[in-house]
């Protein structure tokens, strides 16, 4: 983490990406949050070879720091997840979490219920990202 923190202290780019082949990188876990708060730029739902693509090429633009970052979080040629179906997404894997959660600490039959009544959808969702 350090030599990340030096880096981007001193103007280098930094993007999160995830490990898992279908994945989304967000600031709901520390590390991640660690190094927002840092500098870094989430690398959403791209791959690796997207974000090396991208990087390559808004680097050989030899645009300020500033706006490469901005630049890293916008769709440019389909490398990103459009912002309302990866909302749509993350929500559905909210809920989810949210009712699983719910049912851990209580027990309770509505929250078993709302699992049930929402896990078709959620699992159809899986299977169609690749992570199942």
């Amino acid at each position: 983490m350090r030599e990340v923190e030096a880096g981007l202290k001193n103007g280098v780019l930094v993007v999160v990406m995830s490990q898992c082949r279908h994945g989304l990188v967000t600031e709901e876990y520390e590390a991640g949050k660690k190094l927002i708060s840092m500098g870094a730029v989430l690398g959403a739902d791209m791959t690796k070879e997207a974000i090396l693509a991208k990087l390559s090429y808004l680097l050989a633009k030899k645009l300020p720091l500033h706006k490469l970052k901005v630049l890293m979080n916008i769709n440019l040629k389909g490398e990103l997840t459009e912002p309302n179906e990866l909302n749509r997404q993350t929500n559905t894997w909210q809920m989810h979490k949210q009712y699983s959660k719910l049912y851990k600490k209580t027990r309770s039959v509505d929250a078993l219920n709302e699992i049930n009544k929402h896990w078709p959808k959620f699992i159809s969702q899986t299977i169609q990202q690749g992570n199942i």
